[in-house]
């Protein structure tokens, strides 16, 4: 729930948006005054569109996928420049660590997105900027941080939380978030139960107790709320979501954990007469894992995961059941896994972390019945030359075709490969 300030990082290649190019620079103006500056200009995809009343050109959305498969895709690469300017000035002297800043975003061509009922408060336009001042204050066992932000003659947001060891054994967080419907930032990561921080408050409690080396337990709860309608929710709305886990280490080789976690949201009804009274659909999951080693070189990873979706009295559920086995000998490495899936539906989706090579990220969705399975390999060639090998396969077996309009395999088995190398000069 709070970040630590550590200045400008490299981009990890998870997405092809959310990043900056172009020059980074600090500049230390006194012992504990430093100055960051950013600047950044770069073309992203835009689905163009004109408007034929005014004779010009404008972005009705933004895709994220990063797929340039079909001239439909190739039609929206590198339709829109985003430029992106920034600074911070930060005062730190001993246990406290304060700043301002602020952050500046240009389009080339404005944003008008297809107005619809629940993003009639979402950003339309060409510039945005947000001011904004954050404190960290650490006392004794306590932690106290907390952020504010204005977006120019739009809305605000801020957070504030806490974090203390209360005792050896008890450790807790608390952080509430108020987010404005009016407020735009592109590049926020604050906790949020949306997608972006906007148009919510919330409350959150984390906590974790070790009873001993061997035995510990954790969990949160988080209360939230959204003032203004939201995507499949056309009504103001609350919902709420917490998490228990039991941890328990015998060895050092072996680790065991249980953990429930239950979420309730709201969501349009499906009884069109009931279309802005939204009904509370409940998610609830279960874990059962196991990690255990057989030697240095040899170790397995084995977890079940349990799901059900309750909503308007209809219940439907899902499971999976995972093996891992990952082996490492000399310079090859290698990771696999076996996984059965069963869910009666998507919304009972299970969402799966698997092993990827270095810098991507892979936690696909398991859904419908079928069988998922990847073997990944990485060898090192020498002290600077490193290669990955990756194959992944999921097959359905309740379904012929897989996917959709362009993205339809016709079977039931979908295969991904990945080669990577890399070199460190």
């Amino acid at each position: 729930i709070r970040r630590g300030n550590l200045g400008f990082i490299p981009y990890a290649s998870l997405n092809e948006f959310g990043f900056f190019r172009g020059a980074a620079l600090t500049y230390s103006i006194t012992p504990r005054i430093s100055l960051h500056s950013f600047a950044s200009s770069y073309r992203r995809d835009g689905n163009l569109a004109t408007d034929s009343t005014e004779d010009s050109s404008f972005i009705s959305s933004l895709p994220t996928t990063g797929f340039h498969r079909s001239q439909t895709e190739l039609s929206t690469r590198k339709q829109i420049k985003e430029d992106n300017l920034g600074m911070v000035v930060q005062y730190k002297v001993k246990s406290f660590d304060g700043g301002v800043l602020m952050h500046h975003t240009n389009f080339s061509l404005p944003l008008n997105r297809n107005p619809n009922l629940y993003n009639q408060f979402n950003f339309n336009g060409k510039n945005n900027t947000n001011i904004g001042v954050y404190v960290n204050y650490t006392w004794h066992n306590f932690t106290l941080f907390g952020e504010a932000a204005q977006t120019i003659n739009h809305g605000r947001a801020f957070t504030v939380g806490a974090l203390s060891s209360l005792t050896n054994q008890l450790d807790i967080s608390l952080l509430y978030r108020n987010f404005s419907r009016e407020f735009y930032s592109f590049y926020s990561n604050a906790l949020s139960e949306n997608t972006i921080p906007q148009n919510e408050t919330g409350f959150y409690w984390g906590w974790k107790y070790t009873l001993t080396k061997k035995y510990s337990f954790a969990g949160y709860v988080d209360l939230f709320m959204f003032p203004w309608l939201k995507y499949r929710s056309y009504s103001p709305s609350v919902g709420n979501e917490w998490m228990f886990k039991f941890n328990y280490q015998p060895s050092k080789t072996v680790a065991f954990f249980l953990q429930a976690r239950e979420e309730s949201k709201p969501r349009n009804s499906s009884k069109e007469v009931a279309l802005f009274n939204p009904a509370a659909g409940t998610k609830r999951n279960y874990w059962i894992n196991c990690d255990y080693a057989a030697n240095q070189r040899l170790s397995f990873k084995t977890r079940a995961q349990f799901s059900s979706y309750t909503f308007e009295g209809n219940t439907s559920k899902g499971f999976a059941l995972i093996q891992d086995v990952n082996f490492d000998v000399g310079k090859f490495s290698f990771s696999t896994r076996y996984a059965l899936f069963d869910t009666d539906d998507y919304d009972n989706r299970l969402y799966v972390y698997e092993k990827d090579v270095w810098l991507a990220f892979s936690l696909p969705a398991y859904f419908d019945q079928g069988i998922r399975n990847y073997v990944m390999m990485q060898y090192k060639v020498s002290s600077n030359i490193d290669l990955w090998l990756r194959w992944a396969q999921t097959r359905y077996t309740n379904q012929n075709t897989i996917g959709s309009s362009g993205e339809t395999i016709d079977g039931n088995t979908k295969n991904d490969v990945k080669l990577q190398v890399r070199i460190s000069l």
